[in-house]
């Protein structure tokens, strides 16, 4: 039998996973973009290409990028989280 624990357990695993997929399709435009000498800090269209993964899921209330030391490159969001820091991030789903 599964008690409430086991249940949440199983719906983080799925939202994760979600998440997961959204966020793949950007990394991979990203990636492309960046083999091919765009440069990410100077990426021209991040922030529409962050904000199409706001539109795709209601419960994720904000997109980042940060750069190897942790420093957020980008941030789009339904709240201001300017200046936040990667170990600033209370739930974070890693891509």
């Amino acid at each position: 039998m599964l008690n409430i624990s086991a249940l949440r357990q199983n719906y983080d695993a799925s939202i994760k996973s979600t998440y997961n997929v959204i966020g793949r399709e950007a990394v991979r435009l990203m990636e492309y973009s960046i083999k091919y000498g765009k440069p990410l800090k100077n990426y021209f269209g991040m922030n529409e290409l962050l904000e199409n993964i706001l539109e795709k899921q209601d419960e994720i209330v904000s997109v980042s990028v940060f750069d190897h030391t942790g420093a957020t490159l980008y941030i789009v969001g339904k709240e201001d989280y300017e200046g936040t820091n990667i170990e600033d991030v209370d739930r974070l789903v890693l891509i």
